[in-house]
């Protein structure tokens, strides 16, 4: 069985970046004009390297939700970017889940089920979800991670109205906390990676 040297060397750079709190745009470039890669797999290993680490809360949240144990940084990663690729990429299950098993070494098996159980599960259905002015503008800052009071401060609120403002996000997009909103609000382009 052969490795997918892309998705290897994607996982290995992560687990660098997070091992030594490096810089993705300081190791990657380096790590890639090693690689020998031709320009397209260079391309897709970009994507999955910065993809994930930009998405890596929503990645966490969609991950989590299927294990139940301390994680080591590799397999933790290599959960990651396979969330990664299921939701944000789009890349179809068969392949995140049969690469990232040959990645997973001895952890072969818990990739496989979580991953599966991310694949299977979608944080809401296709359907068009309609959300206020001021909701936007709640779902954009729980986007970028302020607080409730920060939030009330920043518009004018109180801050019992914005956790009505919140009940109400949750409960148009399907969602029982922040990170599980801001997913599927991404997922259904109400905010953008712009709005993180």
């Amino acid at each position: 069985m052969t490795v997918d040297r892309a998705r290897k060397l994607a996982l290995d750079t992560l687990s660098r970046i997070e091992r030594s709190d490096a810089y993705a745009n300081l190791q990657l470039p380096a790590t890639l004009g090693r690689s020998g890669l031709d320009q397209r797999d260079r391309g897709f290993v970009t994507e999955l390297v910065y993809g994930t680490i930009r998405m890596r809360r929503a990645c966490d949240w969609l991950v989590d939700r299927f294990v139940q144990r301390e994680l080591d940084v590799q397999t933790r990663d290599l959960l990651r970017m396979g969330a990664y690729q299921l939701h944000f990429m789009g890349t179809p299950a068969y392949a995140v889940v049969s690469t990232s098993v040959e990645l997973a070494g001895r952890a072969s098996r818990l990739v496989e089920a979580v991953l599966r159980r991310v694949a299977e599960s979608t944080p809401l259905s296709e359907g068009k979800v309609s959300l206020t002015s001021r909701e936007m503008q709640v779902l954009r800052g729980v986007a970028k991670g302020y607080t409730t009071k920060h939030l009330a401060k920043d518009l004018g609120l109180a801050a019992p109205s914005v956790e009505t403002h919140l009940r109400n996000i949750f409960k148009k997009l399907g969602s029982g906390n922040r990170g599980e909103a801001v997913s599927s609000a991404l997922k259904l382009g109400l905010i953008t990676l712009a709005d993180l």
